[in-house]
């Protein structure tokens, strides 16, 4: 919605300046297209500062998924270890309602884990439409569906449904979008951080 209205925004402000200083038809139109770049590649390069690949919608009865569900849920003990060895950079995946009360699974940095609460700051916006005023919530620790530790060399541990979600994407489109890729080869095998 917002990228809407600042496409409305700027095309009602590049008409009343062409009305205004009676520029031709082909000047406008020139100035129209310009804004309309200038957002989109503002707006991507936002996305990329984020570091959020984007949302995909992916079938909650996939194979490959519930087996990232269930392995996400096996590994929680080694989940708690990395954590504590990294705390800086480990997210979570949880489960977030919208407004009409959809059921989205989101990331969050995880700024403390306290037995059955974690505090978590929001780092993929959601595709659906809440009532999120802050970023940083407390949601209940069986909420968490997934998690990923990043460590120091930048490859990562965990993200079993991020890894899933890759390769349903090249299972179905017959291959993987590079950036994609990328994301999948930093991925290690958990014995692998031992």
């Amino acid at each position: 919605m917002g990228t809407v209205i600042a496409h409305l925004a700027a095309g009602a402000i590049v008409i009343w300046l062409g009305r205004q200083w009676h520029w031709r038809w082909w000047v406008v139109a020139a100035g129209l297209a310009a804004c309309a770049v200038v957002i989109h590649l503002a707006l991507e390069r936002g996305r990329r500062a984020s570091g959020h690949l984007g949302a995909f919608g992916v079938a909650h009865d996939d194979p490959l998924m519930l087996a990232a569900l269930a392995e996400a849920r096996s590994t929680w003990s080694v989940f708690l270890r990395l954590y504590r060895e990294h705390p800086e950079t480990t997210i979570v995946k949880f489960r977030l309602r919208t407004t009409i009360g959809d059921i989205e699974n989101v990331w969050g940095d995880l700024l403390a884990l306290d037995g059955e609460r974690a505090s978590v700051s929001l780092r993929t916006p959601p595709v659906g439409k809440t009532d999120i005023r802050d970023p940083r919530m407390t949601v209940p620790v069986t909420d968490i569906v997934d998690w990923q530790v990043m460590l120091a060399d930048g490859s990562l541990r965990g993200g079993f449904t991020q890894q899933a979600t890759f390769r349903i994407i090249e299972r179905d489109r017959g291959r993987l979008p590079r950036k994609f890729a990328e994301q999948l080869a930093r991925y290690r095998a958990l014995e692998a951080s031992a």
